[in-house]
């Protein structure tokens, strides 16, 4: 990572922007499937591909605020752990429940997208 310059943050903002659209339009839709029932949001992150740095960290959603520091965590973590996985394109791939490892960040683009709050398999 050399640098943001303002190209790459009206890219980042770009890409929150329709992260968000389509991560709120999922929780709606899937909102009213019973395996969804209190999984109304979450935390999105968009991060470095070499780093994991997390240039942004937003929440999608109504996120319980008991719930709110896991999931902020979470979805840092799956983006910080895929970048150190250069191999792999999800952090499903390097999910380690025992260490409350999960799915939930793929990367595109030159980008890490994660997010926590949402069913991953577990």
């Amino acid at each position: 990572m050399e640098g943001i310059t303002a190209v790459d943050s009206k890219r980042i903002l770009y890409t929150l922007n329709m992260a968000y659209q389509v991560v709120a339009e999922a929780i709606t839709v899937f909102s009213s499937d019973p395996k969804w029932s209190g999984k109304e949001g979450g935390c999105f992150c968009l991060a470095d591909e070499e780093t994991g740095f997390p240039y942004a960290t937003m929440l999608v959603g109504n996120v319980p605020k008991e719930k709110l520091s896991k999931y902020f965590s979470l979805c840092q973590e799956k983006a910080a752990r895929l970048a150190s996985h250069p191999e792999d394109i999800g952090s499903w791939e390097s999910r380690n429940p025992e260490k409350e490892q999960w799915g939930g960040a793929i990367r595109f683009g030159k980008l890490i997208y994660s997010f926590s709050g949402s069913r991953t398999g577990r």
